[in-house]
């Protein structure tokens, strides 16, 4: 069985990809999309994937991904505390001064904006599709002024020096990550905390569409842990929603849904599934 994850190896993504389960083969993967687009033509049996962080929010492209796409079944979640490191090839520790660009993924660029503005002279941002495939650039071109952000051990593995373990905005940095499976449902451990993700899109651009959507969670005290809209890419003003319900009466949820579709609310509900806070060694 293989199980694919936003890669290359070292990634965050992958240090969940490997918690999982041991016995998938692990298949690196260039991008969220190309990440999900194997698990949709079924070249793969599991994908894990980054979906929403606390600082920088949601993970737009898998987000978008899951809703245009096929049926699919979240089967697990994990919520890892993030500590991005600031490395640097050791030919340039004592002149960082001359330090020109920083190459790592958006999110994480965003998250140590802080660090850099503080501690770096204007730098040139090159996003990458991870922060391992930063950390793994910069460590093969020893010539180039180069910073890679991410684990603190990828870096070191390849040969970096860590200038800083802990350089994100927030001590509170944390990032959620689904595994997901094609028409597979979960089996939920009931002693760890369970969710429901549903995707919602209203039958018409109506005044009210969100009180249709939340007044039936909202009568039979339904906790929604989550509610967000994104854009339909077909025109302007045209929104889905998504929502994550913190699973405590199966049923009360089921009844919401169907009062849902009563009033023609499309939903596309991408199963319940047990959520579990990891520590950073684990």
């Amino acid at each position: 069985m293989k199980l694919a994850y936003l890669g290359p190896e070292g990634s965050f993504t992958s240090e969940i990809a490997s918690l999982y389960d041991q016995s998938y083969q692990l298949i690196p993967s260039f991008s969220i999309y190309d990440c999900l687009e194997k698990l949709n033509k079924e070249e793969v049996d599991l994908a894990v994937v980054p979906i929403e962080n606390s600082i920088e929010g949601s993970v737009n492209q898998a987000i978008d991904y899951l809703y245009h796409h096929s049926v699919f079944h979240i089967q697990a979640e994990f919520i890892l505390p993030i500590k991005q490191a600031m490395l640097v090839h050791p030919n340039w520790v004592k002149k960082l001064e001359h330090i020109e660009g920083v190459r790592t993924h958006p999110q994480a660029f965003s998250q140590v904006h802080d660090y850099l503005t503080s501690h770096f002279r204007a730098l040139t941002f090159t996003p990458t599709t991870s922060t391992s495939e930063g950390i793994k650039y910069v460590s093969e071109h020893p010539e180039q002024a180069l910073l890679g952000v991410g684990l603190k051990q990828t870096g070191e593995n390849l040969g970096l020096v860590c200038l800083e373990e802990d350089a994100q905005k927030t001590p509170s940095n944390e990032t959620r990550f689904w595994v997901i499976s094609k028409n597979k449902e979960a089996k939920v451990q009931l002693s760890k905390t369970i969710r429901q993700t549903i995707m919602l899109t209203l039958p018409e651009d109506q005044a009210g569409a969100l009180h249709r959507i939340l007044s039936p969670f909202a009568w039979r005290d339904i906790n929604l842990t989550k509610i967000e809209s994104r854009p339909l890419q077909t025109e302007l003003g045209n929104y889905y929603f998504v929502l994550d319900i913190l699973v405590e009466d199966a049923k009360w949820i089921e009844q919401a849904i169907a009062e849902l579709l009563y009033h023609k609310i499309e939903v596309k509900n991408l199963g319940i599934y047990s959520a579990y806070r990891l520590n950073f060694d684990e």
